[in-house]
């Protein structure tokens, strides 16, 4: 039976909200929240991190972790250096370590989905909650083709529309499947010229012509990228965070 180990990367240093996976919320690190959802899958689990005052962090709650390097510019390359580090494992769900409330039901569903499946990279996407902006670059845009391929995503507001009509705009969740085969390949890609532009990291699959399938999810994945995002997560209710993970 083929085995999946679910990864959380976690740096600790990030440019718009400095070292935002440790900011609390209800009193609890937002890296602990999303930690103490997945705990709840039978699915193993473990956080990569690239410095020990996460780990500090971490062992107080007895969290999983793994050290990686501090050199790593995406959690993809990140989830590539576990899988070494990690051989016994035949896929790698990346999960990400900013969305305090993700859904464990559906990442349940999103790896036993992507279990089956014969794409080596499957990335989800979701529509735009309320609390969310599509115009938001901290937001990423995603355009997907009918059978599921993602064409391309951008932090610009896209598909650009000449109206203000409502579209169903769809985002990139942190939410990411790799096969072994994939994960460990994918330190070998050059960094693309898409990628730097946009800080994007499944452009630089799209410019090689390495295809990425697409699973939509259901539900609100708020990720924290700014002041803004943690004001905004702080004003919900302590029990919509603790309700999956008691």
């Amino acid at each position: 039976m083929k085995k999946t180990l679910i990864v959380i990367p976690a740096r600790l240093s990030s440019t718009r909200l400095k070292e935002k996976l440790l900011k609390k919320i209800h009193g609890r690190e937002i890296i602990v929240w999303v930690a103490q959802r997945i705990a709840t899958l039978n699915i193993d689990y473990i956080i990569a991190i690239d410095d020990m005052k996460m780990a500090n962090v971490l062992e107080r709650y007895g969290l999983p972790y793994i050290l990686t390097s501090n050199n790593h510019i995406s959690g993809t390359s990140r989830v590539s250096q576990v899988a070494q580090l990690k051989p016994e494992y035949d896929f790698y769900c990346s999960v990400q370590g900013d969305e305090p409330l993700i859904s464990p039901a559906e990442v349940f569903n999103f790896i036993k989905n992507c279990e089956e499946s014969s794409s080596d990279y499957i990335n989800a996407v979701c529509k735009f909650s309320q609390l969310e902006n599509p115009t938001d670059e901290s937001n990423v845009k995603a355009i997907v083709s009918r059978s599921g391929r993602l064409i391309y995503a951008s932090r610009a507001k896209i598909p650009f529309t000449k109206t203000n009509d409502a579209f169903g705009y769809l985002q990139i969740c942190g939410l990411y499947f790799f096969s072994r085969k994939f994960i460990l390949e994918y330190k070998n890609l050059d960094v693309s010229w898409l990628e730097n532009a946009e800080k994007i990291e499944q452009l630089r699959c799209i410019e090689q012509d390495i295809p990425i399938d697409t699973y939509e999810i259901d539900g609100e994945m708020l990720s924290v990228d700014t002041e803004e995002d943690l004001k905004k997560i702080k004003t919900i209710e302590k029990e919509r965070f603790t309700l999956s993970i008691l």
